[in-house]
């Protein structure tokens, strides 16, 4: 039995790279040419690599599967990173970003008369109503406006 060239452990006669099992896997060249054998068969038989997309995908969905990235997650705690790296700033560009998904269907200049309605017990569909009522009651004069200067 011959031994693998960066730790020394016994290797397989059948080893090709001359590594051991966890060398091979740490090693980028081996990595590399398991990465091109693969492109490789998945270029050479569309069947294959989605029967393969297909197998991974309902793998990962399998309560088994799912348990086991809880518990990974809880052991790792992921949480803790994420709270970490939420700056003021990221924590502002989220708050925008979530008005504007939520309040995304008024215009910029009247979510504050929106927000007012909605203080003052307005249901959220009779504000919405009445916003956009005055929003296009004054884009009709706007656009009367345009037309008179045009003539």
């Amino acid at each position: 039995m011959t031994t693998c060239r960066t730790c020394q452990s016994p290797i397989t006669r059948y080893s090709k790279s001359g590594l051991c099992r966890p060398c091979a896997r740490k090693d980028p060249e081996v990595a590399a040419r398991k990465s091109a054998a693969v492109k490789a068969r998945y270029d050479a038989d569309p069947d294959y690599r989605e029967r393969q997309r297909t197998r991974t995908a309902e793998h990962n969905r399998s309560d088994k599967m799912r348990a086991l990235a809880g518990e990974k997650a809880k052991a790792l705690r992921i949480w803790e990173k994420g709270t970490a790296a939420m700056t003021p700033e990221v924590r502002k560009r989220a708050g925008r970003a979530l008005v504007e998904t939520r309040l995304g269907h008024i215009p910029r200049e009247l979510r504050e008369d929106y927000k007012q309605l909605i203080r003052n017990r307005w249901s959220r569909e009779d504000a919405t109503a009445a916003i956009l009522a005055s929003h296009e009651a004054t884009m009709a004069q706007f656009r009367r406006k345009l037309i008179e200067a045009q003539e």
